[in-house]
């Protein structure tokens, strides 16, 4: 039998492709097979390269074993995978396994010809996307990703779920690598190794999604997921959040209405996370600006971000100004806008399709709010000692 490396793989009748040399090409023009007049002309959009790999078919199907082959670019994992089928790539020149090659030598092993796989087509082989594939099916779901929020509120609605059902949460436990230690005779520990489990993450995350989303009604996490709150905005309020909570059941309130008051304290905190502090821009930054006036709608993406800074930009409080009496930003509301600040730079910083000038435009901006909020700190604590003196 030949070797993996050296099979010849059939396309087209007696056309044969060497496997070494679908490797070698690929990495010599990014593509296999081509015909020459399989170009895009110039008036395509590099949308189409984007597309190149993409899954153009996907079914579950009865394969012969002897047209599959490992893909060997990425390790196999060390767990079986938890697919009831080997998950392959199949392309016109090639069809490979990226997930439960151990099936396949199981089948190989009870003396059978083909295998049930799970299959995603592709219009091109290329040794890169297999590879990319591969450690994809492990780390970003099938049916993609959520937001923040989305993962916080599916999280405590999951765990309220199992916390009314008439089942012991163990029983939607698949196991694993995880043993009945794991369990003790406490329902909400065991509900919470449970979700640990079987959403992949530690017990700590869960905990922690868990506390972000207490005392959050529905309604509020709508407004929240709409407007694509991240990460550092839960972080942001959840020491207010829990402060008040705490307070509201100490003087005997009920859920309900525990609930509904938090719920409206993150919308305020929502509206402050939106509205940035207003700065005096430096004239430079403005001049940057003015340079690039429509650079912005070059991309939907650079589109979007552009509008949620304008959004942002509506209402404009000037924290520079505010005095110490109780106008003056609460503690809170300044740790949403350090954050808010921190999510811009980081935006800039993950999009390539700023422009130089566009970058530094905005992260002068950012700098001057943060600037402005660095004078109010000191102004509020050079104000507070002048108080302190003149009460001595």
């Amino acid at each position: 039998m030949p070797s993996l490396t050296n099979r010849q793989i059939s396309k087209g009748g007696p056309k044969t492709l060497d496997y070494n040399n679908l490797v070698q090409k690929e990495h010599t023009d990014g593509t296999v097979g081509n015909d020459p007049d399989d170009q895009s002309s110039p008036g395509v959009l590099i949308n189409s390269q984007s597309e190149r790999f993409a899954t153009t078919g996907e079914e579950i199907t009865e394969l012969a074993i002897a047209t599959i082959r490992p893909c060997r670019n990425i390790p196999d994992y060390r767990d079986k995978t938890e697919s009831l089928l080997p998950i392959v790539v199949q392309s016109p020149d090639a069809c490979q396994c990226i997930d439960g090659w151990n099936l396949i030598e199981q089948a190989q092993y009870e003396g059978r010809s083909s295998i049930r796989c799970h299959v995603f087509k592709i219009n091109r082989h290329s040794e890169t996307e297999l590879a990319i594939r591969k450690v994809a099916i492990r780390t970003k779901p099938l049916g993609g990703t959520c937001s923040y929020a989305e993962l916080v509120r599916n999280t405590c609605r999951l765990f309220t779920i199992l916390c009314e059902s008439a089942d012991d949460p163990v029983v939607f436990s698949h196991g694993g690598n995880r043993r009945s230690t794991d369990f003790t005779d406490k329902r909400e520990n065991n509900i919470r190794s449970v979700l640990s489990e079987r959403l992949g993450k530690s017990q700590t995350t869960i905990n922690k999604y868990l506390q972000h989303g207490e005392h959050v009604s529905d309604d509020v996490f709508k407004e929240l997921i709409d407007a694509n709150v991240p990460k550092g905005f839960f972080e942001a309020t959840q020491k207010e959040k829990q402060r008040y909570a705490a307070e509201l059941a100490s003087r005997q309130a009920a859920s309900d209405e525990i609930i509904k008051h938090v719920s409206a304290k993150m919308l305020e905190s929502l509206q402050s996370w939106q509205t940035p502090i207003a700065t005096e821009i430096p004239p430079h930054a403005g001049a940057a600006k003015s340079q690039t006036p429509s650079t912005h709608s070059s991309t939907s993406r650079t589109e979007s971000h552009s509008q949620n800074r304008q959004l942002r930009e509506s209402k404009a409080p000037d924290v520079s100004e505010a005095g110490t009496d109780d106008s003056t930003s609460s503690e809170d509301d300044i740790c949403i806008q350090l954050n808010r600040i921190g999510s811009e730079i980081i935006e800039v910083a993950n999009n390539d399709e700023f422009t130089d000038e566009q970058q530094i435009t905005i992260l002068r901006d950012q700098i001057a709010r943060l600037a402005a909020i660095l004078q109010h700190l000191a102004s509020r604590s050079i104000n507070e000692i002048t108080m302190k003196e003149g009460k001595d």
